[in-house]
């Protein structure tokens, strides 16, 4: 299996996922602090992997693998913040559509990371479809109004998440340049144990992490492990699509992604309003124009 389709695979997790966790951060769980602390605990059963592979590197790459995770918490933290204050359908597109932007540029600086003249005009291809989406489609507000800009209230976390995920993903791809599959894995997953460990360190952010809320029903409880079960899937393909390919198209395939949150937020709306999205003529005709891109990116890819 290509890394191009193990990397649709799991885009396609993550769009489900994102929903799910829309519906929990507003029913379940009481701020993203919080979820983001379970999220990192959760990791330690990444060790179910050790027999496959664990091993020992260098105390360097030791160090760089725990840090890779720590940023990734940070990353979830400041993008959940943005999900919270935002709708999915907004923040999503938005943090995708930067990431393999911000992706681009930290590979090609430090991991020296070129793209041939045919990856490089379906990135573009792709990276401007889920940027139209983004902006468009979503109306995601960024103009200006008597010389002030004006940005919608999730625009500046998105784009921190954005930048602190592509940092994560170079770090990731430079942790398999130098480790095997497995190992460099289970490294990374300590890592953010370690960060969701450290979280508790300040007395705030305990009595934000434990703060009693409501009661968690049954139904958010069972959500909240099947989305964790499909994230540690999506999480390995993912991976191991970033392990076989080009990090920089991996997360340039975040269009694609979004394609599935729409399809996913037209099918759920009535039982979640919040997803709703629109479909006037106009708006339509951007969507289409967005997928034709995104179609032709995967096609230059393919051939």
């Amino acid at each position: 299996m290509s890394w191009l389709l193990i990397a649709i695979i799991a885009h396609f997790l993550n769009a489900g996922i994102f929903i799910i966790d829309k519906y929990l951060l507003k029913r379940g769980f009481p701020n993203p602090l919080s979820y983001a602390f379970y999220m990192g605990i959760l990791s330690i059963f990444v060790l179910l992997l050790a027999p496959f592979g664990f091993s020992i590197p260098s105390v360097t790459q030791i160090i760089i693998s725990l840090a890779a995770g720590i940023v990734w918490l940070l990353a979830i933290i400041i993008f959940y913040t943005a999900l919270h204050k935002g709708e999915a359908s907004r923040v999503v597109p938005t943090v995708g559509g930067l990431i393999p932007l911000f992706t681009l540029a930290l590979s090609f600086i430090f991991l020296g990371e070129r793209l041939s003249l045919k990856e490089l005009f379906a990135f573009c291809l792709l990276v401007s479809g889920g940027i139209i989406l983004s902006l468009l489609v979503t109306k995601t507000k960024v103009f200006f109004k008597d010389k002030e800009i004006v940005l919608t209230k999730a625009f500046i976390p998105a784009l921190g998440a954005a930048l602190v995920f592509a940092v994560y993903f170079v770090m990731i791809k430079f942790v398999f340049l130098n480790q095997d599959f497995v190992s460099g894995i289970i490294w990374i997953r300590l890592g953010a144990v370690l960060g969701a460990l450290l979280l508790l360190i300040p007395l705030s952010f305990r009595q934000m992490i434990f703060k009693k809320g409501e009661t968690i029903k049954t139904k958010a409880l069972g959500l909240f492990l099947s989305a964790k079960s499909l994230g540690a899937l999506s999480g390995l393909l993912l991976y191991w699509a970033i392990f076989l390919g080009s990090v920089t198209l991996v997360n340039a395939l975040q269009g694609v992604q979004y394609l599935f949150l729409l399809v996913l937020a037209f099918l759920l709306f009535r039982k979640f309003p919040s997803l709703k999205e629109q479909f006037e003529r106009r708006v339509l005709v951007q969507k289409i124009f967005a997928i034709i891109l995104i179609c032709l990116g995967l096609m230059v890819l393919v051939l």
